[in-house]
C-alpha cells in the first residue's frame, strides 16, 4: 500500500541560507537601508528547504536583504549592493 500526503506551505519570503544571523532575540536578517547602512531586524522563519529559509514575517518583498557575506556586517556598515538578476 502507498500514499501521499498533502500539506498546505503557506506562504513567505525564500532566502539564501547565507543572509540567516542571529541576534539575542533569536533568529535575523540584515538589510540595506535607503541610506545604504546595515540594519539587523528580527524575523520569524517559516520553514526550510535544502537551499533556502523561507521567512514567513520581518521582510518585505522589495527589501534588499544581504547574503553572502553576512557574517561580516556590523550595524551601521556601509554598504554597496550587488544587483541581481530577478
Amino acid at each position: 500500500m502507498s500514499g501521499t500526503v498533502h500539506f498546505p506551505v503557506g506562504r513567505g519570503i525564500a532566502l539564501p541560507w547565507t543572509a540567516l544571523t542571529s541576534d539575542s532575540a533569536g533568529p535575523a536578517v540584515w538589510l540595506i537601508g535607503e541610506d545604504m547602512t546595515a540594519r539587523l531586524v528580527p524575523i520569524t522563519i517559516a520553514r526550510f528547504t535544502t537551499d533556502s529559509v523561507i521567512v514567513a514575517s520581518g521582510v518585505n518583498v522589495g527589501d534588499r536583504v544581504i547574503g553572502t557575506g553576512s557574517h561580516l556586517v556590523y550595524p551601521g556598515l556601509k554598504v554597496a549592493p550587488e544587483e541581481v538578476a530577478p
